[in-house]
């Protein structure tokens, strides 16, 4: 026989209709198009050059995204807003990479706060907020993910969706990276940040999206509506024209589109210490000034190759003599030279004189004339390389030749680029103008911070005898030494 239905109480039937308001929430929130998600959670009406971009961020099709704006435009919210709808709709995995701070997940943590629909979506809640610190899951199986901005901290994770906040911060190899982690039939990279005033492959990517596969949407802060035309005014007079470009317009200024390396990378050459290996010693001399006659300076840097790769070099020398003691920088040049033990030295062909008068101070048979202007790209493609491959150790000390890097340009240079110039030949080679032969056994040196004179211990009569200055051989035993810096 059937039980009589029991009436329900009061408390379930406010128990149902909550649970049937929620529902119907739900429903009219995964209805929404991404640009009313956007209204919905921010409360914010989304600006022209904004609904591209989310449009954009939705599209399957597009599969890098790049996006240059001024700073204070909203970037990082329409990626927070995009993470959020994409992971509500599907099941995928994200992964959001900042240089510094992570904007786009801060924007996320408080969309969820202040948006009570979206929490009955969450797999697992934080401590402090909705969403824990380092990143969620959804009930359908999504997940956001916060990585380091290092190659390291991207290289061992896969997502759908990477998205790189302030990419103009990071090392050209974390964007290089990224490339390698996406999994997934739709895969899209987006690359957002602000023009950096040094060189980075986020201005690089910028310069020519089309050459990179991207996407570009760029707006400035003119577009943007709470920026006010006094605040807009104010800025252009207390800013220069290339911080103007930078910060407001996101735009790349013409003087940062000249550096050629990544300061970054040089940063990853600089070292406290740096250690020989016995290792072909070459010097590069660059005998600068304004003129071809007319020189005013001189500069000298000692190098050691690696005997496994031409790609793998160490500054053990450089120093420069100005106008005041040119005259007697020849002779200390060469004296050097033979300290060091310096198999070829590389000098700049002009003007010529000078070429005899280093053969006359060292060894001629190991001084060779180099036509700078001829050779220039081949230098600087090769020093690239090592570069890039992080085959440079430069001891911290040389201060002058480390912001001689970090500023150097292809074209329109100063006369006071001669570090980096002395470097280039150094590290230059070319088999048909000078073959390089392997080294012998090592040597095994300290050469002193102070006085840069090298020193052997017991061993000095194999660095400093005149007689053996032709040959770097020495008892293997000795193969590895100190060179302090």
């Amino acid at each position: 026989m059937n039980e009589k239905k029991q009436p329900l109480t009061n408390a379930q039937k406010q128990k149902d209709y909550r649970e049937r308001l929620k529902a119907k929430e739900v429903n009219s929130l995964l209805g929404l198009t991404i640009i009313e998600f956007f209204t919905k959670v921010t409360g914010l009406t989304p600006t022209a050059k904004q609904i591209e971009v989310l449009q954009g961020l939705e599209n399957p099709e597009l599969m890098n995204v790049l996006i240059s704006a001024g700073r204070q435009t909203g970037k990082s919210l329409c990626c927070a807003v995009a993470a959020i709808y994409l992971t509500l709709k599907n099941k995928i995995q994200i992964c959001l990479v900042s240089a510094k701070d992570n904007y786009v997940y801060q924007h996320i943590t408080e969309i969820f706060s202040s948006n009570s629909e979206l929490r009955q979506y969450v797999s697992w809640e934080g401590v402090a907020n909705i969403v824990p610190k380092d990143g969620y899951s959804l009930k359908n199986g999504s997940k956001v993910q916060l990585l380091s901005s290092s190659e390291k901290g991207i290289r061992g994770a896969s997502a759908s969706i990477l998205f790189l906040d302030e990419a103009e911060l990071m090392p050209s190899e974390t964007l290089s990276t990224s490339f390698g982690n996406l999994s997934g039939k739709k895969i899209k990279l987006v690359v957002l940040g602000t023009p950096s005033s040094h060189y980075s492959k986020f201005n690089e990517i910028l310069k020519n999206p089309k050459k990179f596969n991207f996407t570009l949407f760029k707006w400035s802060e003119i577009d943007c509506d709470w920026h006010t035309q006094e605040e807009l005014d104010n800025k252009k007079k207390v800013m220069s024209e290339d911080e103007w470009k930078r910060d407001v317009l996101g735009e790349i200024s013409s003087a940062d589109t000249k550096l050629l390396w990544d300061t970054e990378q040089i940063n990853k050459c600089i070292k406290d210490s740096v250690f020989t290996e016995g290792g072909i010693r070459e010097a590069g001399l660059d005998v600068g000034g304004t003129g071809h006659t007319d020189r005013d300076q001189m500069c000298l840097t000692i190098l050691e190759r690696s005997r496994s790769s031409k790609y793998k070099i160490k500054v053990l020398l450089t120093k420069q003599w100005g106008f005041d003691d040119i005259k007697e920088a020849p002779k200390e040049i060469g004296n050097l030279c033979r300290e060091y033990k310096v198999q070829l030295l590389k000098m700049d062909s002009l003007p010529p004189f000078w070429t005899d008068i280093m053969k006359e101070n060292f060894d001629k048979s190991r001084v060779f004339p180099v036509t700078m202007k001829a050779y220039k790209e081949e230098m600087i493609g090769k020093f690239t390389r090592i570069i890039e491959s992080q085959g440079l150790e430069l001891p911290i000390e040389y201060e002058g030749m480390i912001q001689q890097l970090k500023a150097y340009k292809e074209k329109g240079n100063p006369h006071y680029d001669d570090y980096v110039d002395s470097l280039l030949l150094a590290a230059f080679w070319n088999d048909e103008l000078f073959p390089i032969k392997p080294a012998g056994s090592g040597c095994a040196v300290i050469i002193d911070v102070n006085t840069h004179k090298i020193t052997g211990g017991n061993y000095g009569k194999y660095l400093t005898n005149p007689s053996n200055n032709n040959s770097v051989t020495f008892p293997s035993k000795f193969k590895k030494g100190l060179c302090s810096r």
